[in-house]
């Protein structure tokens, strides 16, 4: 395993657990205590999480905020599941919004025989569906977030403002149900707002991790959005409650 792997792997039992010890993650990973505290060491110093008496929890502030690298190697089996579902919705002719996210990005592997146009304001996604043809690709300019390879803010909501397109598939990293869908940065929110008005169907995409959990930003609430495709992690009375503002899809 490299060493971004095991990072990515560490965040996710801690964002899983809630905390973890040095010696738990030493015998997860087979290395040694020593290697441990090492990665503990830098994945403090980027912030993402707080060392503890013995090892160490997320870093709350940050929990929502990770960036591009770290998020893309979380829950691949789930977030592959879910890009396959949300691109199932998809037909040919249609006119797609994907929003930045790493679940959002699993549904493009599933494009490559779709004759669709796509838009989106996220810079990987615009990469991998330049590798296919005939799908006619508009990219949101805008301010890049560098650590998301994202586009947001005011020129990003000029070039949406006033499109019309079939589906918007939508990155979050919160839902709850008093809060609703929440990110963490506002300008992200307000774009998320912009993407929202441009579409006759809203589908939420977002692995179970991001469930009862709020972030600063609010974007809608939850009867806003059609559908939200989610994972089998997800708790099962959480989703009979969700269910009641919001269709659900477990897959």
């Amino acid at each position: 395993m490299t060493l971004t792997a095991r990072h990515s792997a560490i965040l996710e039992i801690l964002l899983k657990e809630r905390s973890a010890s040095v010696a738990r993650l030493s015998t997860e990973f087979a290395v040694s205590e020593m290697t441990i505290r090492r990665d503990l060491v830098e994945l403090e110093e980027q912030g993402l999480v707080q060392r503890t008496h013995g090892g160490a929890k997320p870093n709350e502030t940050r929990l929502h905020e990770l960036s591009w690298k770290v998020k893309i190697g979380q829950y691949v089996d789930e977030k592959k599941r879910i890009g396959q579902a949300a691109a199932d919705l998809i037909s040919d002719g249609d006119t797609v919004l994907l929003d930045t996210g790493s679940t959002t990005a699993q549904i493009v592997p599933h494009l490559a025989k779709k004759q669709i146009t796509a838009i989106t304001n996220a810079l990987a996604i615009a990469a991998e569906l330049a590798n296919f043809p005939q799908i006619q690709v508009f990219v949101a300019g805008g301010m890049l977030r560098k650590g998301l390879l994202s586009l947001i803010g005011p020129q990003t909501e000029a070039f949406l403002r006033g499109l019309n397109v079939d589906k918007l598939f939508l990155g979050v990293d919160a839902i709850d149900l008093e809060a609703g869908f929440t990110v963490p940065n506002l300008l992200d929110a307000h774009t998320k707002q912009t993407m929202m008005k441009c579409a006759r169907q809203i589908i939420v995409v977002a692995d179970h991790s991001k469930l009862q959990r709020r972030a600063l930003a609010p974007v809608a609430p939850l009867g806003e959005a059609h559908l939200l495709i989610t994972d089998g992690g997800a708790p099962a009375d959480f989703v009979e409650q969700l269910r009641l503002h919001v269709e659900v899809q477990i897959v």
